[in-house]
């Protein structure tokens, strides 16, 4: 029996968490224990009947809790292998490898050193102009900037990213207003490019060696930027870009890097984790999921080649719970 922890199970958030869990089950391995794991009871993954147990857990904010937390699970569960679903836990878990390890857990992620090189939307654009990689026009700002010298150099509409999401902004008053209710340090304000999007998902071992991918073309987005619809495809300078990105980062485990333009593409955003479409990569025979507990745990095992033409169409599916369920999660 492999037993495998999940978290990120709020799919109404866009976590990837159950992305994960069905391309688990999408394996066939009758040997499989998923164990899930989020930080509400009112996550969807929870009640989805697709986990063999269920835990809630702290936010990676709250850092010694959280490894408290593990702690007690693993006690209970014996994981062998951890998937993290969300940004900040890549962040933490890298920080904390070694004592996550010592509990006997796996997790494919990088050593901290290379995970602080794009841990935020700053410090990515500030990788990307070092490395050469081809993205928008993008300045790094701060609540404190003169924005009179971010019109200066760029035109609207621009986006303003954070850790909070990618948002437009039509003029300087736009731009001001989202500044302050976001309320963040620092910001990457980019340029507005149309084109089509692209984004494909990634497993980077050993360093920095696309063991397996999935690239899908975006065919209709919701208003976070998560794929509703969208098709397998083969595109070479995606496949090209993203070779070069993960080898001159070094990066290690899963990745999703975002692409726009038509004639030529840019690199526009970047996510420590596999992409809540990560389901579609097991469907198109390249279950990523599964080949993160395979080599996590020393294992050999063969990925293949993505099948194009296979589209993914979102759903949402209501639950029907007794409200006391909600409650029974410690």
């Amino acid at each position: 029996m492999t037993v495998v922890g999940v978290t990120g199970l709020n799919s109404f958030l866009g976590a990837p968490g159950m992305g994960i869990v069905r391309a688990l089950r999408l394996s066939g391995d009758r040997d499989l224990r998923i164990v899930g794991m989020d930080y509400s009871p009112f996550s969807d993954g929870l009640f989805s009947g697709s986990l063999d147990k269920a835990y809630v857990i702290p936010h990676p904010r709250r850092r010694r809790r959280f490894l408290e937390r593990l702690k007690e699970i693993n006690k209970v569960e014996k994981i062998d292998v951890i998937i993290p679903s969300l940004d900040e836990e890549v962040v933490l878990l890298s920080e904390m490898r070694d004592s996550i390890e010592s509990l006997g857990i796996r997790c494919l992620i990088p050593e901290s050193r290379c995970v602080s090189r794009v841990r935020d939307k700053a410090s990515q654009i500030e990788f990307m102009r070092e490395s050469g990689i081809p993205h928008p026009k993008s300045m790094i700002v701060t609540a404190s900037s003169n924005l009179d010298e971010i019109t200066r150099d760029m035109r609207f509409p621009v986006l303003i990213k954070c850790e909070d999401g990618a948002f437009p902004a039509f003029n300087e008053e736009e731009l001001r207003i989202l500044m302050r209710r976001l309320g963040r340090k620092k910001f990457v304000v980019q340029e507005y490019l149309k084109g089509d999007e692209y984004s494909i998902c990634i497993l980077a071992h050993p360093e920095g060696r696309i063991y397996g991918y999935v690239i899908q073309k975006k065919l209709g987005q919701s208003d976070i930027g998560s794929t509703l619809i969208g098709v397998v495809v083969e595109r070479r300078d995606v496949l090209e870009i993203s070779r070069d990105f993960v080898e001159k980062l070094g990066w290690i485990g899963p990745m999703e890097l975002e692409f726009i333009g038509m004639r030529e593409l840019y690199l526009t955003d970047v996510n420590l984790r596999f992409p809540a479409w990560v389901s579609l990569t097991a469907a198109a025979g390249v279950n990523l999921p599964y080949a993160v507990v395979q080599i996590a745990l020393g294992r050999k095992y063969e990925i293949g080649r993505q099948r194009t033409g296979l589209a993914i169409v979102r759903a949402v599916e209501d639950l029907y719970v007794d409200i006391f369920d909600i409650f029974k999660y410690k």
